[in-house]
């Protein structure tokens, strides 16, 4: 089932999105709605807006979660990359103190 279940929008509580994607579906925007075991959205006389906000369908939520996914993925490889040798002090502090001496400059 859908976070929420039957009930249209709704505040998802953390502990319940928690739940769905210990599951082991993944994130909303991973859920492969085409895939699903329970598609209660394509029973005859349904209210898609039960499931579907902003007047979306099963196929304008697709396409949206795909350009999602996309959108996601291009911020991701425009993020600045960490490097040792950089001297970055923020992301060296995080290394054992034995690993951090080790790269160290060598005065």
């Amino acid at each position: 089932k859908l976070p929420g279940g039957r009930g249209g929008w709704k505040y998802i509580p953390p502990e319940e999105y928690k739940e769905f994607i210990a599951l082991g579906h993944g994130a909303i925007f991973d859920l492969e709605v085409d895939i699903t075991d329970e598609a209660p959205w394509r029973d005859p006389g349904t209210d898609l807006s039960d499931f579907f906000n902003f007047g979306l369908t099963e196929s304008t939520w697709k396409a949206y979660a795909k350009r999602v996914r996309q959108a996601r993925v291009i911020q991701l490889h425009q993020g600045k990359i960490h490097t040792f040798e950089g001297g970055d002090a923020a992301y060296d502090t995080e290394l054992p103190p034995e690993l951090a001496a080790a790269i160290a400059p060598q005065a």
